[in-house]
């Protein structure tokens, strides 16, 4: 199940916890494409492999972290995302 922080709101994983420590530059035609109904292999195809060791059989959460250039010389933010599957391991929510 997805994690919840306090205020109800969607809760990321420590970041130091990413066993990739540093978060790669994502398609964002990609990203675009993600929505509801998708599968696993399908997000598999568009964002690669989650980047913590959530698993991916019997998990119904994958946290990612991305990186976004700004548009500023060289300068880029890193953004947390995450994908919740429901029971039947289709995207119910990014």
């Amino acid at each position: 199940m997805p994690t919840t922080g306090p205020d109800g709101g969607v809760a990321f994983p420590d970041r130091d916890s990413a066993w990739l420590k540093e978060g790669p530059f994502v398609n964002v035609e990609n990203l675009r494409q993600m929505a509801p109904g998708l599968n696993k292999t399908q997000v598999y195809a568009l964002l690669k492999e989650p980047h913590f060791d959530e698993g991916v059989i019997g998990v119904r959460v994958w946290n990612y972290i991305f990186d976004f250039r700004t548009g500023h010389g060289n300068d880029f933010i890193s953004c947390q995302y995450q994908v919740q599957y429901d029971e039947n391991r289709l995207v119910k929510a990014t």
